[in-house]
């Protein structure tokens, strides 16, 4: 048994950050993007060695950053150009934000 003088080592390093679920969802819709966002858009998450299973989404953004032609070659990023794609990541429809949102006193405006 260690004294209480000495230190006790872990026998193992610790986990690394296991990589993001296959239902991550990152989407920006809507948005207002000044030119402060890099052109490719996206960087890895930090500690995940994969991207291919995060959908990343763009939709209808303005502003200097929001062009879109510049933006990362991976499969799973994706520019929505359907509305109805779109409406799957509203507050609505993604996290029935409309139900209990209003009740936080939260600004809330529902998607048009």
């Amino acid at each position: 048994m260690p004294s209480s003088q000495q230190t006790a080592q872990a026998t193992t390093p610790p986990s690394p950050i296991p990589d993001s679920p296959p239902f991550s969802r990152v989407v920006f819709m809507e948005c207002g993007m000044s030119d402060v966002i890099d052109p490719k858009g996206w960087l890895p998450w930090e500690g995940r060695t994969y991207v291919s299973n995060v959908y990343y989404g763009e939709y209808e953004n303005t502003g200097d950053g929001a062009d879109v032609s510049g933006r990362v070659k991976w499969t799973s990023f994706h520019v929505i150009q359907d509305a109805s794609e779109a409406a799957k990541y509203t507050v609505e429809n993604f996290i029935q934000g409309d139900k209990w949102i209003p009740g936080t006193g939260v600004y809330f405006e529902p998607s048009h």
